[in-house]
């Protein structure tokens, strides 16, 4: 599970993921919150920065806001299936964060502590964007501190995870959990 992460690079967006528009301050602090406003990547040709409510809004009516959707919902309900098709998006970390058994708060990062991309899915309706991290089984870094982790896309899938025309299936290949070595802080 991802319940906080770390963007301390927004001036740096822009230039890394190569959009049309630069960030708007969504936050006073660096790490964020689910139902904080965070900033993700979308393909609008070219890409854009859209600001988005971290955790989906699945209905007007539902209290039940999903910041975190795991792999294998995306892969059983049928809802989750199509969104993936249609509405994806890369979310900037420079880290994330899991929590040990003990409630210590643990860093994963890249060893240059750079910018990083989530995987996400999200909802559009009426003028506003609200996104989830997806999940996977950990590796076997943050398998000892914590069950799931976040879905992270290497910098050279990233066009290809936003691309409207990759399929299902190799879109799911794509959530796999991460397998470089991560800085553990």
């Amino acid at each position: 599970m991802c319940g906080r992460f770390l963007l301390t690079d927004q001036d740096k967006i822009q230039q890394r993921y190569n959009t049309s528009n630069s960030p708007e301050q969504t936050s006073l602090t660096p790490e964020f919150f689910p139902s904080q406003k965070i900033l993700t990547i979308t393909k609008n040709s070219p890409n854009k920065i859209t600001p988005m409510t971290w955790g989906m809004t699945l209905s007007t009516t539902s209290k039940i806001k999903p910041f975190n959707i795991r792999l294998e919902s995306i892969i059983s309900k049928p809802f989750f299936s199509r969104v993936l098709t249609t509405h994806r998006c890369l979310i900037p970390v420079n880290s994330f964060y899991e929590f040990s058994p003990d409630k210590k708060k643990i860093s994963f990062s890249l060893e240059d502590h750079s910018l990083f991309s989530l995987a996400g899915i999200y909802i559009a309706e009426n003028n506003t964007s609200s996104c989830a991290i997806i999940t996977t089984p950990p590796n076997e870094q943050v398998a000892p501190i914590h069950p799931r982790m976040p879905a992270i896309i290497h910098q050279k899938d990233e066009e290809y995870w936003l691309d409207s025309k990759t399929s299902t299936y190799n879109l799911i290949d794509l959530l796999q959990p991460y397998n470089k070595r991560l800085f553990v802080e």
